[in-house]
């Protein structure tokens, strides 16, 4: 999902921070926000067996998988909200590729620094606009609801309550013996377009 601060288009993307690189979160953290990232929201949890494979089921058929979910139910894990423009391709940027930590050719980058292996690299990112969003209604589902109420009401503001109070207001002038049904006559014969 898309926002707007300061007339400058920000994007969200979903990242976690993996149980092998939890232990150096506080500078791993610092340099998010250092990168330009605002981190909206942050969660530090252990994941069950069941949340992990559910989160990770497009991956139940690779042949590593019994491995991924024994690794990333392994300990710590944080898991966050980041905003900035272009927050998802920079924080693959940031992330590096997977390889960077066994390989070492991306050397300023979290994997390298902070990863183990190709396997145990540290991070995980959202890799496109749709993944962010699916990735973060999973974690967060709060914010897509919060979302969804403010879009609604902003909705109701623009389209409903201006015609609604109008008519409310002749509800009242004519002081009808049957109220709703007046309003629902009243509505149909007056609504916009």
């Amino acid at each position: 999902m898309l926002q707007i601060e300061n007339e400058k288009l920000l994007e969200r993307t979903f990242a976690l921070i993996k149980p092998d690189a939890f232990h150096d979160h506080e500078l791993i953290l610092d340099e998010i926000n250092q990168e330009g990232f605002k981190i909206i929201e942050k969660r530090h949890i252990i994941l069950s067996l069941d949340k992990c494979a559910d989160f990770f089921l497009n991956r139940a058929n690779d042949d590593n998988f019994d491995e991924l979910m024994s690794y990333m139910t392994s300990g710590p894990i944080i898991a966050m909200v980041l905003s900035k423009r272009q927050a998802i391709s920079d924080w693959l940027t940031l992330m590096g590729p997977e390889s960077a930590a066994s390989n070492k050719l991306h050397r300023d980058c979290l994997r390298a620094r902070y990863g183990h292996s190709e396997f145990r690299n540290g991070f995980y990112g959202s890799e496109d606009f749709a993944s962010a969003e699916r990735d973060i209604s999973f974690f967060f589902s709060h914010l897509e609801e919060q979302a969804l109420t403010d879009q609604m009401r902003e909705y109701l503001t623009r389209e409903v309550n201006p015609i609604l109070s109008h008519g409310l207001t002749e509800l009242c002038r004519a002081k009808p013996e049957d109220p709703i049904l007046w309003l629902a006559d009243w509505l149909r014969d007056n609504r916009p377009s």
